[in-house]
Parts: structure tokens; C-alpha cells; sequence
């Protein structure tokens, strides 16, 4: 919890620093999620855009599409991406 107090610190200080409109979360190289790591992710997306800025979630792999979904974590609401190239792609193109 540490751990995960100080990346949530240092990615908002980071957005506010440079007033950045989109941030992206990328899985790729995350391989097991439980509750804990669920609520977390949830928790940095809501205070990412509590700050003005569009999360965007890329890279989840099967497994933990199918963890997420059997402890029922809520993801509502936020954006998702195959791959990190998609998420750059979609943060080029909106506006």
C-alpha cells in the first residue's frame, strides 16, 4: 500500500506539473490482479480525472479481464484499451 500511495502521488503531481489532458494506465506487464489492485486502479482513474484529466486503461490480458470480472470490480465509466497504441491513438483523436 506503500508502494501504490507513492505511484498515485507521483502520477497526479506528474498531470499537475504538466497539465496534461490524458493519462494512460498501461497492464501490459501486469499478469495477476486481485480486489486490492482492483480498487486501487479504480481509485487512481477517479482521482486522475477529479484533476481534469481522461484515464485511459490499455493492455489488459485475458486473465486479468477475467479476474476483474469474477470479484465483480467496477470498472464503469472507464475507458479501456486493447493495446497501449490504441490508447495514444484515441488521445490523438479526441477532443
Amino acid at each position: 500500500s506503500e508502494r501504490s500511495a507513492e505511484i498515485m502521488e507521483r502520477l497526479l503531481n506528474e498531470i499537475q506539473r504538466t497539465q496534461s489532458r490524458y493519462a494512460i494506465l498501461d497492464l501490459t506487464g501486469v499478469e495477476v490482479v486481485d480486489t486490492n489492485v482492483a480498487d486501487y486502479l479504480v481509485r487512481v482513474v477517479r482521482a486522475v480525472e477529479l484533476l481534469g484529466t481522461k484515464c485511459i486503461i490499455t493492455g489488459v490480458r485475458p486473465a486479468v479481464a477475467q479476474t476483474l470480472v469474477n470479484i465483480q470490480a467496477t470498472f464503469q465509466g472507464i475507458v479501456t484499451c486493447a493495446t497501449l497504441r490504441d490508447g495514444l491513438k484515441r488521445c490523438m483523436t479526441e477532443r
